[in-house]
């Protein structure tokens, strides 16, 4: 039961890694589509987006690949910090960016977790459906 729960969470963290790089890779190539339409002298960031988009694509998906994680995660958070400077001076909030940066840094983290204990159990070790050998080795110690 315990080694089926951690495989059922490490699936679900990689099923949600494959859908937020999907979803990075799409909205900076729409991103990187419109600013090339677009004439340089009436997007005045143009040249960063012509620069970041591409990196990002590439981190994103270097991102999907667990042995390199920690150099895409890096790459990752310069371009959320390049881009949400970017938007603090051309006053906005960059709110989405230090969402983005917290689900890297989170999937990071579940990963190096996971790979130091060998399984999930350490990250949720709070559920009741991973605590079952506490319950069989205690069962044992009754008679």
């Amino acid at each position: 039961m315990v080694d089926m729960c951690a495989k059922s969470i490490s699936k679900t963290l990689f099923v949600y890694r494959a859908f937020f790089v999907s979803y990075i890779v799409w909205t900076s190539a729409r991103s990187y589509l419109i600013a090339r339409a677009m004439p340089s002298a009436v997007q005045n960031h143009h040249h960063l987006v012509m620069w970041l988009t591409p990196l990002e694509i590439v981190a994103a998906l270097a991102f999907l690949f667990i042995r390199i994680e920690l150099f895409a995660a890096i790459l990752l958070w310069f371009v959320f910090a390049a881009a949400s400077l970017h938007e603090l001076l051309a006053g906005s909030v960059p709110a989405h960016l230090f969402f983005y940066a917290g689900t890297v840094a989170m999937l990071v983290y579940a990963s190096r977790l996971k790979s130091a204990s060998n399984s999930c159990i350490t990250l949720f070790a709070e559920y009741p459906c991973l605590d079952r050998r506490r319950k069989l080795s205690t069962s044992g110690s009754r008679t």
